[in-house]
């Protein structure tokens, strides 16, 4: 009798471990949001955050939040989704789509976000604070493996509620892009400049660079697209070439030398004047930088190449 009431004590623990195993297979733990960084706001008790959402059929959103406390205010999808919620802290550069063209030193913490890195997503963010005290984030995703693609946005704090002010997929004919986001020592902020390297034809075609500025209106709390702005840009011109098959030919003599620079026909360039029709133009924000590129330029060139390297 002991031993048939043992067997059926087991055989029930058994079953009820099974039921209980078929129950949670059935009514798995919902996976929360996997929150990336917290911006804190100047009201003690606001925050910007990143979070990805839980993954649904292997597509998991990256969203952009305003929370106070813990309760969620509003929130915005970034453009593109990440294949799966698996993160590894990098650090990230101007090749990322972010900071002065030519900065190749300053370095950004960001995230990978996906399988591998031919399927991963990278995103990128920076605190802003705008004139008037109006704060928000910048924030930058790239991928693609082959064929990198960017998305560049500017999101704000208005009137309580989280506004994404601005927002740009860069073109599908562009080679690179960067949002030039000036440095919070010099807050606040009043103007963005966004530009963008466009290849017109083929490879061997001279490129147009897409300058558009972003300036800050306190008045009406917006950021206004202008093809003008208050910001000084440096470009930083190799030239003279009067027909594009010697601006190839030098190209493909002294490629190692024109890293920083992209092939230009200078009629497309509406805010300068370089004295030739084909140059090669690299573009900053800062002088000193042009002028630490025009050195190493002309070292890397040597006397025999008879070309002038300037600063417009």
């Amino acid at each position: 009798m002991f031993l048939h009431r043992t067997l059926y004590l087991i055989a029930n623990l058994v079953m009820g471990g099974l039921l209980c195993s078929a129950v949670y297979a059935a009514n798995p733990v919902r996976q929360g949001p996997t929150v990336l960084a917290k911006y804190p706001l100047l009201n003690p008790n606001q925050s910007i955050q990143i979070v990805i959402a839980p993954c649904k059929k292997k597509s998991c959103k990256i969203l952009v939040q305003l929370v106070n406390n813990t309760q969620l205010i509003n929130q915005f999808p970034l453009k593109w989704d990440a294949l799966s919620a698996q993160v590894a802290a990098i650090t990230a550069d101007h090749t990322h789509g972010v900071g002065d063209p030519l900065d190749t030193t300053t370095q950004w913490p960001a995230w990978s976000i996906g399988p591998s890195d031919d399927s991963s997503l990278v995103v990128l963010a920076q605190p802003i604070t705008l004139t008037g005290g109006v704060q928000g984030l910048a924030v930058h995703q790239t991928a693609g493996y082959e064929q990198i693609v960017r998305y560049h946005a500017l999101f704000i704090v208005n009137a309580g509620k989280l506004v994404r002010a601005w927002e740009t997929r860069q073109s599908e004919r562009a080679l690179w892009s960067t949002l030039i986001t000036p440095s919070q020592a010099a807050a606040p902020i009043d103007e963005f400049i966004y530009l963008e390297t466009v290849q017109t034809d083929n490879e061997d075609s001279p490129h147009e660079i897409d300058i558009r500025y972003l300036n800050w209106d306190t008045k009406n709390q917006t950021l206004q697209e202008k093809t003008t702005g208050n910001t000084s840009l440096y470009f930083l011109a190799l030239y003279p070439y009067n027909t594009l098959n010697a601006a190839t030919r030098f190209d493909t003599t002294y490629s190692n030398c024109l890293t920083h620079y992209v092939l230009v026909n200078t009629h497309s360039l509406k805010t300068k004047t370089i004295p030739a029709h084909y140059a090669f133009i690299a573009v900053t924000q800062q002088k000193t930088l042009a002028a630490q590129i025009r050195n190493s330029t002309l070292s890397c060139l040597g006397a025999s190449a008879r070309v002038k390297v300037d600063i417009f």
